[in-house]
């Protein structure tokens, strides 16, 4: 990432739609904030840039990646696209101007950001995906994550708060005292640098987290109450 030292007389504004055709054409997609509204059109400056190479998948789908990062620029005109795992951004208007696109599967990876939901210009059926594609999940499961309790850090309960469905991604968490069970695929796709498991938690297979999951750093597994030294 470089960061550009501009003055007001060199500030770069850019159209966004100009931008991506260029970017498609030299395979190279330059991100750029959008600050605001500009002759009628939204607008850019460029605070910082960070250079991606494109490529397009079989279905005709364009991403822009770097070793770190992996954005969906356009989606198919096709039925029912399958995003690619590993993707973690979704570009606004990403499935405008295709007709013929009426269902979409996210995977887990995509980050869940609140300020860029997922829009289109037409009905679009959006499949959220909690697990990598290919680990099957029962119905029932799944009903009781969509129904259940969510923390602040995006980790899912079961109603009467007693089993940990689903773990999300973050650097430290700690399972809470009234909790008795632990899913077995809740771990899945998960990334957790360090990890308290409480007394409560009386039966953890040892393969729990070695089940897609990347649990790092530490996982201790409590014999008493936090609370005791």
């Amino acid at each position: 990432m470089k960061d550009l030292d501009l003055t007001t007389d060199e500030r770069l504004w850019i159209d966004t739609e100009l931008a991506l055709a260029q970017a498609f054409e030299q395979d190279k997609y330059f991100y750029a904030r959008r600050t605001g509204m500009k002759n009628g059109k939204w607008i850019e400056t460029v605070v910082y840039r960070n250079e991606y190479d494109c490529w397009t998948d079989e279905q005709g789908a364009i991403y822009a990646t770097t070793d770190c990062a992996k954005h969906l620029l356009k989606a198919p005109n096709v039925p029912h696209y399958r995003i690619v795992e590993g993707t973690d951004f979704i570009e606004p208007g990403a499935f405008d101007d295709c007709p013929d696109l009426k269902e979409v599967d996210v995977p887990y990876t995509v980050y869940d950001d609140k300020e860029y939901p997922i829009v289109c210009d037409h009905e679009l059926k959006v499949n959220m995906w909690n697990w990598p594609y290919d680990i099957q999940v029962s119905e029932e499961l799944q009903r009781e994550i969509d129904e259940g309790w969510v923390d602040n850090k995006g980790f899912v309960y079961s109603k009467d708060l007693r089993r940990l469905l689903k773990a999300a991604s973050c650097k430290y968490y700690r399972i809470p005292e009234y909790v008795t069970a632990i899913e077995e695929s809740a771990f899945v796709g998960c990334t957790v640098g360090s990890l308290d498991i409480p007394y409560t938690c009386i039966d953890v297979p040892d393969w729990l987290f070695e089940c897609r999951g990347n649990v790092i750093g530490s996982v201790s597994q409590w014999e008493e109450p936090y609370s005791r030294p």
